[in-house]
């Protein structure tokens, strides 16, 4: 292969010019593998990265199956409590009246008959003295889950002092 110059003969073929274009194409290039280089270490890096938190989500699994049933078991429990207010505010509290007066009721009075008509309970008894009906009926006058107190009757045979009263129980 021949080589001709049609360059005119007093300018020679520029050298230097040929020597600076490879110089530049080999910075080129080594920047290239340089971005290329680093690329690669930031792939490698984000897999080692999210290889982890897949291994910590396994491990959190069993957790959050633990969560999901504790929070369904919450939503029970508030359902039922719900539940149990509105049949509370909707029926009476006839036992806690009863056990009320259980409570308040002195050593020389007995009960001989409860009943309850609704929100009203009725409460018939006897006592061996006026004065123990009377301390007893003040107690129940007093106690904070009834209201509007009214004395039926109260009668003194021979032996006993018979009385009767119905109570009404304090709203919720």
């Amino acid at each position: 292969m021949m080589m001709i110059n049609l360059k005119p003969p007093d300018q020679p073929a520029a050298f230097w010019q040929e020597r600076y274009l490879y110089l530049f194409a080999a910075l080129f290039a080594i920047v290239i593998h340089v971005v290329w280089g680093f690329l690669l270490y930031q792939e490698h890096r984000l897999e080692s990265d999210l290889y982890q938190i897949r291994q910590q989500h396994e491990l959190f699994k069993p957790t959050l199956t633990q969560l999901h049933y504790a929070g369904m078991k919450q939503q029970e429990i508030v359902t039922r409590q719900e539940l149990l207010l509105t049949l509370t505010r909707e029926r009476l509290p006839l036992h806690a009246g009863i056990a009320r007066i259980g409570a308040v009721i002195p050593d020389g009075v007995w009960l001989t008959e409860l009943k309850s008509d609704g929100k009203v309970l009725k409460v018939s008894g006897a006592a061996k003295t006026y004065p123990e009906v009377a301390g007893f009926l003040e107690k129940v006058q007093q106690d904070a889950l009834f209201t509007d107190f009214s004395l039926t009757s109260t009668a003194h045979d021979q032996i006993n002092t018979k009385f009767e009263f119905a109570v009404k129980f304090r709203e919720l």
